[in-house]
């Protein structure tokens, strides 16, 4: 055997065994991989949204009628007022009248 055909073993073999080793590293990594407790995360994460998404729901409806509230209290003190402003106004005449 002539000594490139030696230096392109040597070669080949180097590489086939960096790729083994690679490939050792890879496999190591998928064998830590644990697909129930990936699962069970999910199905976590799942469970949470619904119950997260109900409370969004929930506050969304909490947060109209509270606006729908505000809305009917700020009428009834522009109307308070208004009167507020009537009564000012019969009770200066009526100052004037007597005056």
């Amino acid at each position: 055997m002539s000594s490139s055909e030696e230096k392109e073993l040597r070669d080949a073999l180097e590489k086939a065994q960096h790729e083994a080793k690679e490939l050792r590293g890879r496999l190591g990594e998928l064998s830590a991989f644990k697909p129930e407790e990936l699962l069970a995360r999910i199905h976590e994460l799942e469970a949470n949204s619904g119950e997260l998404r109900m409370r969004l729901e929930t506050a969304d409806k909490v947060r109209a009628e509270w606006d729908a509230r505000v809305q009917q209290l700020r009428r009834e003190l522009e109307i308070a007022r208004q009167e507020q402003e009537r009564l000012r106004n019969l009770l200066e005449n009526e100052r004037l009248s007597k005056g």
